[in-house]
């Protein structure tokens, strides 16, 4: 199945679907009414589509060349419909339609297949075709809801972010079984007034995935009243337009237009580790728009004519053009006034711009955060900041706000995992952000709850971008290039200082650590590290003169209350902290318990960018009784090490990593009285090459063992034909982690 990014999250009306794994026959027995009606209507779709005399789905042989492969994609085909019904406003409708049959070569795709995951839509149906002929519909009474934050295997991973997927086990699969499967959805938008403009999710996909495909198919019918952007990259053949018609609830039929890519015999595609493979494998880029015919010219994406389909990269011209036109639309006056407020009244003398601009992004931070969340809420540990566009709108009207738009330029970046400049189509693959200050100035990009002002996402450093002033007394000059800056690994480092020492009973292990990280390593640590800190409060009294913590009342009663619940939630908060700062060790230790933790730094403000914290825990499972001896399995002690089996050695991709990193250990153990270290000439290890490197030192003196390694990413980007250097001082770096020593008994 191919393998597809979605840039939005799609707006779809989906019902969830109940499972089982019996004979149809017996199946309405086991539903209540209401089942009972959606299960007909299920099983009257499941007729309608596995009946139907599509030759592409009878196909049961595959290739002899593809007779060692895990399993063979025989079809996939995935049709799309958008429809304008007519009414006193009309109504914007769009039907989806994906099926697939899958034939199962080994045990490997047997043991996939066996827990199937799929998409949560209105209509779902799967069977298994036995090899004599043998048609078994399953039946989804028993799946069960796939959580959030589940990996979903590559092959079953939907085009779209943001929806929820079902899983369901497929008993007794065997090799030659045949799967065939589809799922079926509709959205529908009710328009109350006249509608400007309404986009659909952007449909991004490559034509490779994690089989061999025989024949695919991809059909996007779009009525009159909408346009659409399309095109094709690296070597995927282009959509070709077709007249048709569609039929619309009034019974009118009304011409419209088929875009269609058919393909066939393609090989699969490995999934590699930093691998971007909508930068090399097939693809096509895809988004279908409703414009109001009345509003084209002020439309806020790249659009052709409703007529043709549009395949031509954006201009820097047509970039800035589509930039102001949202800006101009979108306003931010109400915060934008009491961010300059707040910024005049607390720096009255303040002339620099970028100063200014720095000021006002950690003001902006405070009020996003406290406008748009409940602290109290779950869902505000999981806020990730604004979008690009919003927080430069936001920064650009502030900007002018200042009488600074002279010195302000709008900056345009697509971020490398989606392409470049090259290959811009569609509004949704640009970032945005803010250059204050000319060439030397600063570059302001969206910030999350956590980050310094000088944080820009790894994946748009070093990437082309266009660039062109915020002054409309300017709208003349040339829209310009510019490239985003890099970060090197001494920018990007993480320090862990261990403390080690014995139990008496030399079970187990006591650890002390202390951890900083600067840079781009911050933000994957922050939301732990910061979880039990009330920053909040602390942002609120210091944006908000009118602030005042506690619940609003002198009653003594209620305050008492206010004061308990607090406190419950703050013992909640730090034992789930320390839950997972367990279970985040756990994937690197055997772990007997962990005992304290301790925010440094929180790493936040501009004066003291880093991130720093204590801990202490108790490993067990380090250290083994060797007769008169122990062994400590000291390597252990610097976590998990990137580990590149043989099937990976060879690679098919280039290699794409987020960004250069420094992460330095400094390891001492407390000896137990009367023994000492042996061999600890064996953790010396030392390898440097153009990719990255890794070294190690380790030394015995006054009853202590003193180890550090320094493992460093140089680059983020080699050639595949590089790979084996990134496999050299990574497999160097593996096998330190293995790495004991012999304690030996005086």
């Amino acid at each position: 199945m191919t393998k597809a990014i979605s840039l939005l999250c799609i707006l779809l009306v989906t019902a969830n679907i109940g499972i089982s794994q019996d004979k149809e026959k017996d199946d309405d027995k086991k539903y209540n009414r209401s089942e009972r009606k959606q299960f007909e209507e299920q099983k009257k779709k499941r007729d309608e589509i596995f009946n139907d005399n599509d030759p592409d789905f009878k196909i049961k042989d595959i290739p002899e060349k593809w007779n060692k492969e895990s399993a063979v994609v025989i079809c996939q085909k995935h049709y799309f419909n958008y429809d304008y019904s007519s009414g006193t406003f009309g109504t914007l409708k769009s039907k989806e339609l994906l099926r697939w049959r899958v034939k199962l070569l080994d045990r490997a795709a047997v043991e996939i297949f066996s827990e199937f995951y799929y998409r949560n839509a209105e209509a779902t149906g799967f069977r298994v075709i036995k090899p004599n002929g043998t048609a078994i519909d399953v039946d989804p009474k028993n799946a069960v809801d796939v959580g959030a934050g589940v990996s979903i295997p590559r092959f079953f991973r939907s085009f779209y972010f943001g929806i929820s997927y079902k899983k369901i086990a497929i008993p007794d699969l065997e090799p030659g079984d045949i799967i065939d499967y589809f799922y079926e959805s509709t959205g529908i938008v009710y328009q109350k007034a006249v509608l400007i403009q309404y986009n659909y999710d952007p449909v991004v996909f490559t034509l490779a995935g994690t089989y061999p495909i025989l024949k695919q198919k991809y059909e996007f019918i779009v009525d009159k009243n909408f346009f659409i952007s399309c095109k094709s990259f690296n070597g995927a053949p282009q959509l070709k337009s077709v007249e048709t018609s569609v039929v619309s609830d009034d019974k009118v039929s009304r011409k419209a237009k088929a875009y269609v890519l058919e393909d066939a015999n393609r090989e699969k595609s490995a999934e590699e580790m930093w691998s971007f493979q909508l930068l090399s494998d097939p693809m096509v880029k895809l988004q279908v728009y409703f414009v109001h015919r009345s509003k084209t010219d002020n439309c806020f994406d790249f659009i052709g004519k409703s007529t043709e389909a549009r395949n031509e990269v954006a201009s820097g011209d047509e970039v800035r053009e589509v930039v102001m036109r949202y800006f101009n639309y979108f306003t931010s006056s109400d915060q934008v006034s009491k961010a300059r407020s707040w910024v005049n009244k607390n720096y009255k003398t303040l002339k620099d711009p970028k100063e200014k601009a720095i000021i006002a992004y950690y003001y902006y931070r405070y009020a996003f955060d406290y406008y748009s969340y409940n602290y109290s809420s779950a869902s505000y540990d999981e806020y990730s900041g604004p979008g690009s566009w919003q927080f430069t709108n936001f920064m650009a009207d502030l900007m002018k706000a200042f009488d600074l738009e002279d010195v302000t330029d709008i900056v345009a970046v697509v971020p490398r995992n989606l392409g470049n400049l090259s290959s811009l189509l569609l509004k949704g693959e640009l970032n945005l952000g803010i250059r204050v200050g000319g060439t030397n100035g600063i570059l302001l990009f969206p910030f999350t709850r956590y980050t310094t002002h000088d944080y820009i996402d790894p994946d748009n450093m070093g990437m082309e971008a266009y660039y062109f002033p915020l002054d409309k007394k300017k709208k003349n000059e040339p829209v310009s290039k510019m490239t985003i800056p890099s970060t090197t690994s001494e920018s990007n480092i993480m320090n862990a200082d261990f403390n080690v020492a014995f139990t008496e009973d030399m079970e187990f292990l006591n650890v002390k650590r202390s951890t900083s990280y600067t840079g781009q390593l911050k933000p994957s640590y922050s939301k732990l590290a910061l979880y039990t800190s009330d920053f909040s409060t602390s942002d609120s009294k210091k944006y908000d003169p009118d602030f005042e913590e506690g619940p609003g009342t002198k009653n003594k009663k209620k305050v008492a209350e206010y004061n308990r619940k607090k406190e419950e939630k703050e013992s909640e908060r730090l034992k789930d902290q320390k839950d997972a700062w367990k279970k985040d060790l756990e994937d690197d230790f055997e772990v007997e318990s962990y005992d304290s933790y301790k925010l440094l730094k929180p790493g936040r403000e501009k004066d003291d960018p880093m991130l720093q914290y204590e801990e202490q825990f108790k490993l067990k499972g380090m250290v083994n009784k060797a007769g008169r001896n122990y062994s400590l399995d000291v390597g252990k002690l610097i976590g998990g090490q990137v580990r590149v089996d043989e099937k990976d050695k060879k690679r098919e991709h280039d290699i794409y990593y987020n960004f250069p990193r420094k992460l330095v250990n400094a390891i001492t153990v407390d000896l137990p009285a009367g023994y000492a270290a042996d061999n600890i000439k064996d953790l010396e290890m030392n390898i440097d090459n153009e990719a990255g490197s890794f070294s190690s030192k380790a030394t015995s003196e006054n009853g202590k063992l003193i180890v550090t390694t320094t493992k460093i990413y140089k680059t983020t980007y080699s050639s595949k034909d590089k790979w084996q250097l990134w496999i050299d001082f990574l497999e160097t770096a593996h096998n330190f982690s293995q790495k004991k020593i012999i304690l030996k008994k005086g």
